[in-house]
């Protein structure tokens, strides 16, 4: 018996050994849950504490550019802060990155310096990608880092890091879709980056007009924006509610932005000075209204001082054409017109000139072979047709310019360096030809690529409309490509039809076109669609199909714009802005048939939202921050520092 007591006591002691044991390891992993709880609370805490520092940094910063105190944000910066928005010789000002060293390290990281860890801006303008040449541009990148750490736990810390861009653009340059005043919105674009608008609409309903002008109405889903929502202290409030956006993912709103406006006149005026005093080194000046006049002096001039040959055409009454060929090519040689005859030239030969052609009167040239002019100058009209070789170096032409290139062998044509024109200028290319240099144009210009390329690589000023039309035919491949590196400033209209917009140097260049009047973009990649029109699984709002090539631009008009992703198929990487009125419709999925009869029969089909979810839409914008780093001297400038921050990452 009393062995039997022995067991049984052994039996209750083990037994309750093994439920301590088990009751401290649920105490324990209790405890331990609730740290890794806390531990989570405060890593999250920290977290969302770094982000709201950086988001200060930022604000402080633009508090900085707009000359108010980050310290004392209801008081003035001192002057002494002021950044010196000027050149000297051409260079920026030499206490321009001082003063800057100085506004950081006394105005802005002081006032954080007692409740982070760290705070670091550096900066990195002149580091990959950026390679901004500090002498010559103000344009600046800072990279900021912040630490912080918990108070009560030191281990736990989060550094966050954000580069921020110091710009002195116009604030539209900063946005991926946007319009200063009124940005109505119809169907459901895609749109990545940053939205700007005063005055937001957004209707479920995509507008087109057929081929007879009547006007349809197709029901689509909601936009999709994968970016924030900025107004300059507007209420567009009415328009941000989940149910107004594709998925019921709605962009956060920031009514507080600080927009600077561009004087387009005045930033004409001013660039088109400059520009012709680059080119010509006179006082020629289009501000001053009297352009013409100095134009026509200028070429006059040019021409009166030749001592080269001078021809007077015809020479005789058999003679029907001048042969470039038949010409001394180390003398400059000076044409002029009879009885106001146009002058007619040919070249069948390899012709390549070491001296300028000067040309008094209208002029007819028409080139089979090689032909090189170093300068060619005319006071008149000039007529070009080319099947050939071409390139001209610097061009001036008082009045019209009209340049045929057409396919034959390995014909080509180029305007090498600089480029004035009195008149319009029209060039109209089955084959590829460029335009290399700096160009003014006093009239229209009209640029057109049938099935073949056309470089514009450099500045380009028209006081007209501005034309970019490629091959028409609905049947064809999308084989028009204008490649670009460059800034179009244009006085009149911007019309933009059936044709690629690509970015020279494999896409890492584009086109800024900047219209004082209305912008007009049609038939790009008419009833195409990319490869799959299914939108991927935790679809980000970048597409990365290949099939459809994207418009490598910035569009800006200060006036109105209307387009239509419904027919066309847009893709803009770079971004899209009217100063007064901006238009979008467009639609979601595929355009079978290739027709417009397809179009008309999703008008009015009360099923085509459900149908048309999960699809990628017609109309894609990607906001490409090149656009404040490239051709910096170029862009329209203001007498205010922009900041633009970038995206944070967590570290």
């Amino acid at each position: 018996m009393k062995n039997e007591k022995g067991v049984s006591l052994i039996t209750v002691l083990l037994i309750t050994l093994i439920f301590m044991t088990i009751g401290l390891a649920i105490i324990s992993a209790s405890i331990n849950g609730t740290l890794r709880t806390e531990i989570r609370e405060t890593d999250i805490d920290v977290t969302y504490q770094a982000n709201n520092i950086m988001e200060e940094i930022v604000a402080d910063l633009k508090l900085a550019m707009q000359k108010k105190d980050p310290l004392n944000p209801n008081q003035p910066l001192p002057a002494s802060y002021y950044l010196p928005l000027s050149k000297t010789g051409g260079t920026v000002d030499a206490n321009f990155d001082p003063t800057l060293t100085r506004l950081l390290n006394e105005k802005i990281i002081p006032k954080y310096s007692t409740y982070v860890e760290s705070l670091q801006i550096k900066d990195i303008s002149t580091e990959k990608p950026y390679y901004i040449n500090k002498q010559l541009h103000f344009t600046r990148v800072l990279e900021i880092k912040v630490t912080v750490k918990d108070a009560h736990q030191a281990t736990i810390k989060r550094t966050m890091k954000r580069n921020v861009i110091l710009s002195p653009t116009p604030s539209f340059l900063q946005y991926a879709v946007g319009s200063q005043q009124e940005l109505e919105i119809n169907g459901s674009p895609n749109i990545l980056g940053n939205v700007f608008a005063n005055d937001l609409k957004i209707s479920q309903n995509a507008k087109f007009y057929t081929t007879n002008n009547v006007l349809m109405e197709i029901p689509t889903p909601f936009p999709s924006i994968f970016g924030d929502v900025y107004s300059e202290g507007k209420d567009v409030q009415t328009s941000l509610s989940e149910n107004n956006f594709y998925k019921q993912k709605m962009p956060l709103f920031k009514n507080d932005s600080h927009f600077i406006d561009v004087n387009f006149n005045e930033t004409f005026n001013k660039q088109a000075d400059k520009l012709l005093y680059n080119i010509t080194g006179e006082n020629i000046r289009y501000s001053n209204g009297n352009f013409i006049a100095s134009f026509e002096n200028y070429a006059n001039n040019l021409i009166a001082n030749s001592s080269g040959i001078s021809i007077f055409f015809p020479r005789d009454d058999e003679e029907t054409s001048i042969e470039l060929s038949s010409l001394a090519s180390d003398e400059e040689i000076v044409l002029q017109s009879n009885n106001n005859e146009t002058i007619l030239l040919t070249n069948t030969d390899n012709t390549m000139r070491t001296k300028p052609l000067k040309i008094r009167g209208d002029v007819s040239l028409s080139n089979i072979s090689r032909l090189e002019l170093p300068d060619l100058i005319v006071q008149g009209d000039l007529t070009i047709t080319n099947y050939g070789d071409l390139q001209i170096g610097n061009l001036f032409v008082t009045g019209n310019v009209t340049i045929s290139n057409f396919i034959r062998n390995n014909a080509k044509g180029m305007l090498q360096y600089n480029t004035v024109v009195g008149g319009n200028l029209e060039v109209v290319s089955d084959t590829d030809f460029q335009i290399n240099g700096n160009v003014f144009i006093n009239g229209n210009t009209k640029l057109v690529t049938r099935d073949s390329s056309f470089t514009i690589r450099g500045y380009v000023m028209g006081n007209g409309d501005f034309y970019v039309l490629g091959n028409d035919d609905l049947n064809k491949n999308e084989d028009d490509n204008f490649i670009f590196d460059s800034v179009v400033y244009v006085m009149g209209q911007s019309f933009i039809s059936s044709a690629n917009i690509l970015g020279a140097d494999n896409n890492d260049k584009q086109l800024v076109l900047l219209s004082n009047g209305n912008l007009t973009i049609t038939r790009i990649n008419e009833f195409r669609n990319f490869s799959t029109m299914n939108e991927p699984a935790n679809f980000n709002g970048e597409v990365t199909d290949t099939a459809i090539k994207p418009l490598h631009a910035f569009f800006y008009t200060h006036q109105n714009a209307e387009l239509y992703g419904v027919g066309s198929l847009f893709y803009i990487d770079g971004g899209l802005f009217a100063r007064e009125h901006l238009v979008i419709n467009a639609i979601r999925g595929e355009i079978t048939n290739h027709s417009e009869q397809s179009l008309m029969n999703m008008a009015n089909d009360s099923t085509q939202p459900t149908l048309q979810t999960n699809k990628l839409s017609r109309f894609n914008v990607k906001y490409d921050k090149k656009v404040l780093l490239r051709r910096i001297d170029d862009l329209p400038l203001v007498d205010e520092l922009q900041v633009i921050p970038d995206a944070i990452e967590l570290q």
